[in-house]
């Protein structure tokens, strides 16, 4: 269990990070002007949706290490009955 404690805590790093990457990332995107730069605001969108694809995938991670968590923990507890 401590392992995965580690993990999840690690993956929390990540995702902050991650998130605060694409928080910035799409409050500039929203102070843009598409109008006056059309080609310079879809390659920031571009990179906002990869930044969004990074968090996804962190949110992802934690989930797994998650339910892993769980299904130890349940494994441990049945050992104890």
């Amino acid at each position: 269990l401590t392992d995965l404690t580690a993990k999840f805590e690690s993956g929390m790093d990540h995702f902050r990070g991650a998130y605060d990457k694409y928080d910035d990332a799409l409050n500039s995107l929203i102070d843009e002007d598409c109008q006056e730069s059309p080609n310079q605001f879809y390659a920031d969108l571009v990179a906002t949706r990869k930044l969004a694809d990074d968090v996804n995938s962190a949110t992802s991670s934690l989930d797994k290490i998650a339910n892993d968590y769980k299904t130890e923990l349940q494994n441990v507890t049945k050992g104890l009955r």
